[in-house]
């Protein structure tokens, strides 16, 4: 039997095999007893049985235990300075959006035709089909208020919208019908606040559960109005109270979110409560370990970190028994593990990412997996980790961090000038926002397999997969960029191949334009290229083989004579070339009849390329039978 925070009332069960002390039995009970005092949720057992709610240190629905998995929608309802090409801040974004579409009416219309494209059903198709179950999405707060800044009764989610209803509601709707269609669940997150953008945050910030802030006011009337209309909605996961809450507010903090709490609590008991911690969502330091949240505030919430930052990988990444041998990132990380198991409650990761697919890979499998040892304070291990958010889905240019990403519009050049040094506003500016808002559609999307598949499996306990499902063939041509996906190998590897997909001396010194491994990619023309290899660097490719004598030719530059490539097939030796003349610069490819290899494998088999002497880059590797091949 539990009270409404899921705790045992002293069940003997739920404390087998923790460390008897007791000292910390006596602290379960009181986090029970002081839980008991919290807001509780009405009828919980029948709104646990349709709503996420917390469940200790986990996430249930109903009785079964539930994770959320997934991916933000970041630059939709917020776009933001850098993922739009220049700026400083979203809210810069916005006022050059506005002035540049030459009226507050036509930004609308371009606000409308905007988020129109850029999150599709398709989208979350996608999303759900590649195993994800889980979207939050940034919202502004002037989308869901009135225009004197208060809360607007709309009715329920499912009933029409009144013509006034505010201007975000409309797309919010549609996203929870997509998302319930699809199975998903969303997890709405007050992304900008009235301040956020201007840096100065801290101005809604209240000392004191009854001090009066206008700007606090607008929040919660914003928060009031999505409540209201949503409180039945079973596929809202719960509510991402505050973005990244900044700096170290102190006192300042738990008020705060007291009187968000209460004025959502005001419209909707049920869902969850998701609170993000201080020094923008770090969890504290190693001074206020609990983020100066302190007890917990709801009998349904959860805290939530953003983790973009640290080692991935013991001795000194997060998995470290104390905070002391790891990096100021990941001693926050190990924070987050310390509070939830002294509070018993879950952990969100809102939001990681921004790094190669190998980090990223080590930190949601740890995070999902939970802190596997256990430190001299009696941390627990598995499960302290409610669920891990990837950022973000979807973005514009060159962007490879990303699960999607779409292109800038023709002349999108001269708007990003703009943001970023401001002066005359660029010839038919509102045509380009028009044209960068149809240019975002699903149509124009560029998927991007290595990055979903990070996200998706454990490089760690799992062989490489193929870049491609249709593998590429001998005879025929070895695209270099799309070497296996998996984990990465370093300097003390054994030399067979195991669980290791490529090998990359220098990961951070590299171009990446097509593959967010830690291998240099960029793309010549419609080709795709792998450089900045160093010497011993090597990439594994799946293909499909059939027995003959090849011809070799590669497709490469080299700015001057010298280098050497290796091949293997299965671990033996296929050729190795002569020293390579150069081309004329690394932008300069030719490709060049390399050498004759025996090929004896049939059907799957690893292609091995290494680069014996560095200098060169290259975008393909042909094999073509030999006439005493074919003859035979």
């Amino acid at each position: 039997m539990t009270n409404a925070r899921g705790c045992s009332k002293i069940d003997p069960m739920l404390i087998r095999g923790i460390r008897p002390r007791r000292e910390k039995t006596l602290r379960r009970c009181l986090a029970c007893l002081a839980a008991l005092t919290l807001p509780l949720a009405a009828s919980p057992a029948r709104a646990q049985s349709r709503f996420v709610h917390s469940h200790g240190t986990a996430l249930a629905l109903g009785s079964a235990p539930w994770t959320p998995r997934g991916v933000n929608l970041g630059n939709w309802f917020v776009p933001e300075a850098y993922m739009m090409g220049g700026g400083s801040s979203s809210e810069q974004v916005r006022l050059a959006f506005l002035a540049l579409a030459g009226s507050p009416a036509q930004y609308q219309a371009w606000r409308a035709a905007y988020l129109s494209s850029y999150v599709t059903p398709q989208d979350i198709q996608r999303i759900k089909a590649l195993g994800f179950n889980t979207v939050r999405v940034p919202l502004d707060w002037r989308d869901f208020v009135d225009p004197n800044g208060g809360a607007v009764e709309t009715g329920l989610y499912g009933g029409p919208l009144p013509p006034d209803a505010p201007f975000g509601l409309r797309y919010l709707d549609r996203l929870l019908d997509w998302c319930r269609a699809a199975g998903v669940y969303v997890l709405p997150d007050m992304h900008v606040t009235p301040g956020t953008a201007a840096d100065d945050a801290g101005e809604i910030y209240v000392a004191s559960p009854a001090q009066d802030n206008p700007r606090l006011d607008a929040v919660k009337a914003a928060w009031q109005t999505i409540a209201g209309r949503y409180k039945n909605a079973a596929n809202i996961l719960g509510y991402d109270l505050l973005n990244e809450p900044p700096g170290y507010l102190n006192d300042k903090y738990r008020p705060t979110y007291q009187q968000i709490r209460d004025a959502i609590r005001q419209r909707d008991a049920h869902h969850l409560l998701v609170l993000e911690s201080n020094v923008y969502a770090d969890l504290g330091d190693t001074v206020h370990g609990d983020g100066y949240l302190g007890t917990p505030l709801d009998a349904n919430m959860a805290v939530s970190i953003h983790s973009y930052g640290g080692d991935a990988l013991p001795p000194s990444g997060i998995d470290a028994d104390a905070p002391g041998g790891a990096s100021a990132d990941n001693s926050r990380a190990y924070y987050a593990w310390e509070y939830a198991d002294k509070e018993n409650v879950p952990v969100i990761i809102g939001e990681t990412g921004e790094n190669n697919n190998g980090w990223v890979n080590a930190v949601v499998h740890l995070w999902a997996v939970g802190k596997a040892a256990r430190s001299a304070g009696g941390i627990r291990g598995a499960a302290i980790t409610a669920g891990v958010l990837y950022w973000t889905y979807k973005k514009p240019g060159d962007a490879v961090r990303s699960v999607v990403s779409v292109p800038f519009a023709p002349g999108w050049g001269a708007i990003r000038d703009y943001l970023s040094h401001g002066g005359a506003a660029p010839a038919d500016a509102f045509g380009l926002l028009m044209s960068q808002a149809d240019i975002s559609g699903y149509a124009h999307e560029t998927f991007h397999v290595d990055v979903a598949d990070s996200l998706l499996r454990d490089y760690a306990v799992g062989a490489p997969k193929p870049f491609r499902v249709a593998v590429p063939s001998i005879p025929g041509l070895v695209p270099a960029a799309g070497f296996d996906m998996g984990l990465a190998a370093t300097p003390a590897t054994p030399a067979d191949y195991g669980p290791f997909a490529y090998h990359s001396a220098n990961p951070q010194t590299v171009t990446h334009q097509v593959r967010n491994d830690r291998v240099g990619t960029y793309r010549r023309d419609s080709v795709s290229a792998v450089g900045s290899n160093s010497a011993g660097d090597w990439q594994n490719y799946t293909v499909s083989a059939a027995p003959g004598t090849y011809q070799v030719f590669l497709d490469y530059s080299a700015p001057a004579d010298g280098p050497q490539v290796g091949l293997a097939l299965n671990n033996r030796p296929l050729l190795a070339t002569p020293a390579l003349p150069g081309t004329g610069g690394y932008r300069s490819f030719h490709e060049a009849l390399i050498g004759t290899a025996l090929v004896t494998a049939r059907g799957r088999a690893t292609l091995r390329v290494t680069t014996v002497r560095a200098g060169l880059d290259y975008a393909s590797f042909r094999f073509v039978p030999t006439q005493k091949s074919i003859q035979k």
